[in-house]
């Protein structure tokens, strides 16, 4: 084991040089370089990506402490600045003008190519966290309910009665509604539906779970 001492909070890129992990598996009498990176800080930075509005939080990794006054950067996967503020009092920072969420995390093996990069700096300390960093925290095993699409609507069905037979006229209403933070809203008239398929349910008979 190397010890190499940081004396500074900062992202540290460091390379190794060895001749002997060079002759052990390259096969050759040659150096090896093996690069690596380091996060040095007692920042930790904490981002929840909502459809209508996120957050920030920015904590003290020594004490647990909320950090105030830090100052928040939201940038996408060009660099772009998309919202820069600090986080008050308690370590918050509210967000409502990123954009939303829609189908960014498209590929698995390319995560970084989409979602936001979030910093957080205060004086000469400074962290980061990417939206895609959210392995063993996701929100589905906490039982929580997860949308990934901000234009999810919510469709209703109102009928004139419960019970009817084959052959009947039905009469129903339909309530279409988008979901907000507030609770519901309109949907504008050009992202409504055009069409509307009504299918019978498939039954499911003699089957057995084990």
């Amino acid at each position: 084991m190397i010890w190499i001492p940081i004396p500074r909070p900062g992202f540290y890129v460091v390379e190794l040089e060895s001749q002997i992990l060079g002759n052990t598996l390259l096969g050759e009498d040659t150096r090896m370089y093996v690069p690596t990176t380091g996060l040095v800080t007692n920042l930790a930075v904490h981002f929840k990506w909502g459809l209508d509005s996120s957050i920030v939080w920015v904590t003290a990794l020594d004490s647990g402490e909320p950090v105030k006054n830090a100052l928040i950067e939201v940038r996408d996967c060009d660099a772009k600045l998309l919202w820069e503020g600090r986080s008050d009092a308690n370590g918050v920072a509210r967000i409502e003008d990123l954009p939303a969420q829609e189908r960014q995390r498209r590929w698995w093996g390319r995560r970084f190519e989409s979602g936001f990069l979030v910093t957080a700096q205060l004086e000469d300390d400074v962290s980061f966290v990417h939206t895609s960093w959210n392995q063993g925290i996701e929100p589905w095993r906490f039982r929580l309910p997860v949308e990934y699409d901000s234009s999810l609507l919510s469709v209703h069905t109102l009928l004139d009665r419960s019970l009817f037979r084959a052959g009947e006229t039905l009469h129903m209403n339909h309530i279409l509604r988008k979901r907000a933070t507030s609770g519901f809203s309109f949907v504008p008239e050009d992202e409504r539906p055009t069409q509307l398929f009504i299918q019978q349910p498939v039954q499911i008979r003699n089957s057995s779970f084990r």
